[in-house]
C-alpha cells in the first residue's frame, strides 16, 4: 500500500490502517467545544489535558480553552512558556500552580553528602512566572512553592479579579512582599503559608473579605489583623511572634495556634464569636514561664461538645528541676492573655512527679476571672516514670496554703482523676469545698480503684471511699482522727460500668447515711 507521501507500509501497518478505519468515523471528537472542554477539565492537570493532542488534530490546543488550570509535576522552565500560549483565554476560574521540588545530581568536585541536591529558584523568576499569571485575571489562585527560592523578597503582582487567592512557601526564609496602593475589592478568602510583608496594610485594602488563613512569619514577629468584613479567621503562627493583635467586630468563628519563644502580647476584640479555638505551645520558649516549682507547658480553650455550651479552659503544667521564685504575678498575666472568650470549665492536666499540687491550683483558681466563671473544674493528676520525693521547704508546698480562702461563685461540680487520697489531696478538696458558694457541689472520681468521694450536704463535709471487693461494691467513710475505714454500703456489682456509677453517685450525691 502506497501512501500520499511516496512512502510504503509494510503489511502490519497496512492491517493496522484497515483496522483503524473500521472502527468508523471519531464520533469523541466530533463533538462540540463545549462537551470536549468538560472532559478535559475531568483530568484536573493540564499536562494530560495537552497529551490528548495526539488521539487527533481537533484535540491540538483545546486545552488552552480550559477555565481550569491545573499544573502540577510540570518543569518549572516550562510554567511561563505554557502561560503565554494562552494569548487569548477565556474567564479563568481557577489558576493552580504547584512548583514541584527542584533537585540535581551532585557534581564530583561538590562537597555535599547525598548523591543530589537542592536547586534554589530565582526570586524574581518566581516574580516573573507571577506577572504571566496575573495577565490571566484568574477568578481563583493557587500558587505553591516546594522548592526554596534565594533573593530579597517575591514581589506579587495585582490580581484584578481574584476572590481567592493561595500563596504557600515550604521556605520562611525569602518574603512576598504585596503589592502597595491597590484594593482587592473582589477578595473574599485568602490563605498564606509563607513568610510575608506588608500583611496589615493588605488586610486593611480587601473591603470584602471574609476567610483569612493565616500559617505565615511576619516582619518585627507582629500578627495585626484589623477588618470590618471578616468572618473566619485560621492563625497558625510559625516561629517567634511577640504579638498576636486582632480586632474583627463581625467574626465569627476564630482559631488559633501559637509558639512563642517568649512571653507574648495578646489582643483579642471580637465581640460575637461563636466557635473558638485556642492553643498555646511553651515547650519551645526561651524563657519558661512558671512560678515555685511549676512551669507552664501548654494553654488551651476549646469549644465545648454540645451547641450552646460554653468553651472549655485547659491549662497543662508540670514540676521541672528550674524554680521561679518570685515569678507568680507574671504566671498570672500570662494566662489571662490567654483568656479571649468566656468560659464555664477549667480542666487542669498536671504532671506532678509527687509534689504538692495544691498551692499552684489555688493560685490559678484564685483569678478573678476564673474563680467568676467556672462552674466545673476537673484536675487530671499523672505521675511521672520516676517519682521524687518532696523535700520539707520544697517551693510547691508554700506555707499555710491549706488554710487559704478563696469564693468560687459559680462553682457547681469538682473531677478529679489520679486521686489517691494523700493528706495534701484531701486538703485541697476541703479548701475547694470552702471556696464553693453553693450548698452542695458534686465529686466525681475513678470508681476502678480505691479512691475518695466527696460531698457536701447542707454545708456539712463529708469524705467516703468507694472499693471493690469481688462483685460488689462497698463505699465507706473514713474516720477523720484515727484513719480507720468504716463501711457504709454495698451495692451489686452492674454489667453496665456507666449504671454502676450513676447509682453510686446518686448515693453519695443525696447524702444518705
Amino acid at each position: 500500500m502506497e501512501l500520499r507521501s511516496g512512502r510504503l507500509l509494510c503489511s502490519t501497518q497496512q492491517q493496522q490502517v484497515r483496522s483503524l478505519e473500521d472502527l468508523g468515523p471519531d464520533h469523541i471528537s466530533a463533538l462540540p467545544d463545549d462537551l470536549l472542554l468538560l472532559i478535559l477539565a475531568r483530568l484536573r492537570c493540564v499536562v494530560t489535558a495537552a497529551r490528548t493532542g495526539i488521539l487527533s488534530r481537533r484535540w491540538r490546543n483545546l486545552w488552552t480553552l480550559l477555565s481550569a488550570l491545573v499544573f502540577r509535576n510540570v518543569k518549572y522552565s516550562s510554567l511561563e512558556p505554557a502561560l503565554a500560549c494562552l494569548v487569548s483565554p477565556a474567564a479563568i476560574s481557577l489558576l493552580d500552580i504547584h512548583i514541584p521540588l527542584m533537585r540535581r545530581r551532585r557534581d564530583h568536585w561538590e562537597r555535599w553528602h547525598g548523591s543530589v541536591v537542592d536547586v534554589y529558584l530565582d526570586a524574581a523568576g518566581v516574580t516573573s512566572l507571577l506577572l504571566a499569571a496575573a495577565r490571566l485575571e484568574p477568578e481563583e489562585l493557587v500558587f505553591a512553592i516546594n522548592s526554596n527560592v534565594t533573593g530579597s523578597h517575591v514581589e506579587v503582582p495585582y490580581f484584578r479579579r481574584a476572590a481567592s487567592i493561595t500563596l504557600k512557601s515550604n521556605t520562611f526564609i525569602t518574603p512576598f512582599h504585596m503589592p502597595a496602593g491597590v484594593e482587592f475589592a473582589a477578595l473574599d478568602t485568602l490563605s498564606l503559608s509563607c513568610s510575608i510583608t506588608g500583611l496589615d496594610d493588605l488586610i486593611s485594602r480587601c473591603p470584602r473579605l471574609r476567610v483569612l488563613r493565616l500559617k505565615v512569619s511576619t516582619k518585627n514577629n507582629l500578627v495585626i489583623v484589623h477588618s470590618t468584613s471578616l468572618q473566619e479567621l485560621f492563625v497558625d503562627s510559625r516561629g517567634r511572634t511577640d504579638r498576636l493583635d486582632i480586632a474583627a467586630p463581625v467574626l465569627r468563628q476564630l482559631t488559633v495556634s501559637l509558639n512563642p519563644y517568649v512571653g507574648i502580647n495578646v489582643s483579642v476584640l471580637a465581640p460575637i464569636v461563636e466557635m473558638i479555638s485556642w492553643y498555646c505551645c511553651y515547650v519551645d520558649a526561651s524563657v519558661p514561664i512558671g512560678f515555685g516549682g511549676w512551669r507552664l507547658i501548654k494553654l488551651m480553650l476549646k469549644m465545648a461538645a454540645r451547641q450552646g455550651q460554653l468553651p472549655s479552659l485547659r491549662i497543662h503544667a508540670d514540676i521541672c528541676s528550674s524554680c521561679f521564685p518570685g515569678q507568680l504575678a507574671n504566671f498570672k498575666r500570662e494566662i489571662k492573655k490567654h483568656m479571649v472568650a468566656v468560659f464555664s470549665d477549667l480542666e487542669l492536666h498536671l504532671t506532678t512527679g509527687g509534689h504538692v499540687f495544691g498551692a499552684f491550683v489555688f493560685h490559678l483558681i484564685g483569678m478573678n476571672r476564673i474563680r467568676r466563671a467556672v462552674r466545673r473544674l476537673k484536675v487530671i493528676l499523672g505521675g511521672s516514670k520516676v517519682k521524687e520525693e518532696c523535700p520539707k521547704n520544697c517551693l510547691c508546698h508554700p506555707r499555710d496554703w491549706e488554710v487559704q480562702t478563696i469564693t468560687l461563685i459559680a462553682l457547681e461540680e469538682v473531677e478529679i482523676d489520679g486521686f489517691e487520697g494523700v493528706d495534701h489531696e484531701v486538703d485541697f478538696l476541703k479548701l475547694v469545698c470552702r471556696a464553693s458558694l453553693t450548698s452542695r457541689i458534686l465529686f466525681e472520681m475513678d470508681f476502678a480503684t480505691c479512691c475518695p468521694c466527696l460531698t457536701v450536704f447542707n454545708g456539712m463535709l463529708s469524705l467516703f471511699y468507694v472499693q471493690m471487693e469481688g462483685s460488689e461494691v462497698v463505699i465507706g467513710e473514713i474516720d477523720v482522727e484515727t484513719s480507720e475505714w468504716l463501711p457504709a454500703w454495698k451495692i451489686e456489682l452492674v454489667e453496665d460500668g456507666e449504671q454502676l456509677n450513676e447509682q453510686t453517685t446518686n448515693l453519695y450525691m443525696l447524702g444518705e447515711k
